[in-house]
């Protein structure tokens, strides 16, 4: 998917029968992985679930998954953070009225320091979208 660290370059979702998926990867140092996707208008309920696989061997302790979901009017609506970069399953579910493009970062995170997070192709993770009629 690289490059796929700005919303220039984000990886599209698309959506069938309301539903899509992407695979992504934590490849690089400091990888921040950009997605979007189309919420139809009208009162909808937008789900995102971010899942990643255990790692053998284990990842560092002190890294985790990060995401965070911004509405169509560009606004934050959600983030979360697991206690691993593997073995995480982070969802959220927000109501959008107006419809239009939605974006979801998604990235690691190291819990302990401000110092870098390092890229591995074993960084694996799942994006699954889906909308519904509220």
């Amino acid at each position: 998917n690289e490059p796929n660290d700005t919303v220039a370059t984000a990886t599209p979702i698309v959506l069938s029968g309301g539903t899509g998926t992407a695979e992504g990867y934590l490849a690089t140092p400091n990888d921040n992985d950009v997605f979007t996707f189309s919420v139809p208008a009208g009162r909808r309920i937008a789900y995102v679930r971010v899942q990643a696989p255990v790692l053998v061997p284990p990842q560092p302790a002190t890294l985790r998954l990060f995401y965070r979901l911004f509405n169509e009017s560009n606004v934050a609506v959600s983030e979360a953070t697991a206690t691993a970069l593997a073995d995480a399953d982070l969802s959220t579910a927000r109501l959008s009225s107006a419809g239009g493009t939605w974006r979801l970062e998604v990235r690691g995170f190291r819990q302990t320091s401000n110092a870098n997070v390092p890229g591995d192709i074993r960084y694996r993770y799942t994006v699954t979208v889906m909308t519904l009629t509220d």
